[in-house]
């Protein structure tokens, strides 16, 4: 009996050494990817995200990537097509999360929303 309690308890122990090193492993690769953040300031001219953002020199490129406005709202493309004042996707300055793809954060291309904006829109942009 006693026997069977520590064979248990080895294989408890294998198990949760396991689980740790996959834990581990996985922030590794994290670690690997690492994160790229850019902040573009737009209002009148049509901007996207930097290749330096999107592929990180001497790293992987970033699987996923937020952007979130300030200050002004702003209209979004993803379709390779530039936004204009008038044409494209709101995204609410202060209100929206957008999340991308890679290969829609490739595409991206955003501009200050209005006839003529008045306020320079901040479009931040985290990817990891």
């Amino acid at each position: 009996m006693l026997l069977r309690l520590a064979a248990g308890v080895v294989a408890l122990s294998l198990t949760a050494l396991a689980l740790v090193a996959s834990w581990l492993t996985a922030l590794a690769l994290v670690a690997q990817v690492g994160s790229t953040f850019e902040q573009i300031t737009t209002s009148t001219s049509p901007a996207a995200i930097s290749a330096s953002t999107l592929q990180p020199a001497g790293r992987q490129p970033p699987l996923q990537c937020a952007v979130r406005v300030e200050f002004a709202s702003v209209r979004y493309r993803l379709d390779g097509s530039t936004a204009t004042a008038a044409i494209g996707i709101p995204l609410l300055a202060d209100v929206d999360t957008l999340m991308l793809t890679p290969a829609q954060a490739n595409a991206f291309s955003v501009h200050g929303a209005g006839a003529s904006p008045s306020r320079s829109a901040q479009v931040n942009v985290w990817c990891w």
